[in-house]
């Protein structure tokens, strides 16, 4: 079974994603100066605690990119419906807005994953034309 270009464009957005989240996840609980800020400020109270805030958050944020990278793999650019396009673009838009609430404007990581989820979003709907414009 061969990939079309944009399934292979959008694995690559989705792989530099999670990429993205794991750097982000790697630097945040390696650092020790980041868990003293967090019991100080009351929002963790052991290592264990603040490794699992974070390894949640971390599993929350890549959950919706590798469900997307399956069923771009699995599915043909040619049986994408509006219906695929459609829940998706809302899915990974609704993500991007969780991402952008979380608003760590000082995160090289926070800026990318939004650029990578815009990018997302638009090479999925690319192309994409009104049901009466379509060839049959």
């Amino acid at each position: 079974m061969s990939r079309n270009k944009r399934q292979i464009q959008i694995l690559g957005l989705v792989l530099a994603l999670v990429a993205v989240y794991s750097a982000e996840a790697f630097l945040l609980v390696k650092d020790a100066s980041l868990l003293e800020q967090a019991v100080q400020a009351g929002l963790a109270d052991s290592f264990d605690n603040y490794l699992s805030v974070h390894l949640m958050q971390y599993v929350f944020h890549i959950l919706l990119p590798l469900l997307f990278a399956v069923s771009v793999f699995f599915i043909p650019v040619s049986q994408w419906n509006r219906i695929f396009r459609g829940l998706f673009s809302f899915l990974l838009f609704a993500a991007a807005f969780m991402r952008l609430v979380e608003w760590q404007t000082g995160s090289v990581f926070y800026y990318l994953s939004l650029i990578l989820y815009l990018l997302l979003i638009y090479l999925l709907n690319k192309g994409m034309r009104p049901e009466s414009e379509a060839k049959p």
